[in-house]
């Protein structure tokens, strides 16, 4: 779950004890100190956003595992008969082969990101400051923290209206260069 990979890369990226800062020390023979990347307001959230990426990225692959083997044996065959290489079969068969699933990864990874809340409450708390707060994280915070429901309400349901205006444009954006 989430939480838990949260809390794994938490430790991870502990100050002191932390595996990504011993092996930093380790391979600059101690020349570079303990970073402190969760608690720092320019490391948090890029801190964040990679441990997301790593958790995703099982997903996504998954994803295009799947939109790989929708594509046919035979268009691949008769383009080696063709005298198509690696990178021309890659580029006409594979790619728009593709199309359809990189229109719902990207999709997904969008909507995702803009939903962070676990990783953050875990993580940072939305510090330091508010330097990883997400729109999530503070719909929560005002709605169920804070007990101003209709405030966090209101974020949601605007949140709601943000994503799909951003998930219909990309997915017209992406149907335009089927034209």
């Amino acid at each position: 779950s989430m939480v838990v990979v949260s809390v794994v890369w938490a430790f991870l990226y502990d100050t002191e004890l932390g595996l990504i800062n011993r092996f930093l020390s380790a391979a600059s023979f101690g020349a570079i100190g303990p970073i402190d990347w969760l608690g720092n307001a320019s490391t948090a959230m890029p801190a964040i956003v990679l441990m997301s990426a790593w958790q995703g990225a099982g997903f996504q692959m998954l994803i295009f595992l799947a939109g790989l083997q929708n594509i046919p044996e035979e268009l691949y065959e008769a383009a080696r008969v063709d005298g198509a290489n690696a990178f021309q079969r890659f580029r006409h068969i594979t790619l728009p082969g593709l199309r359809n699933t990189m229109v719902f990864v990207v999709i997904a990874t969008t909507v995702a990101a803009f939903g962070l809340f676990a990783q953050v409450d875990v993580m940072t708390q939305g510090g330091p400051g508010d330097a990883t707060s997400t729109v999530i994280f503070h719909a929560v915070r005002k709605g169920v923290r804070e007990q101003d429901i209709a405030y966090g309400a209101t974020i949601s349901v605007i949140y709601f209206l943000v994503i799909a205006v951003i998930a219909i444009s990309q997915k017209r954006i992406f149907e335009r260069g089927d034209r």
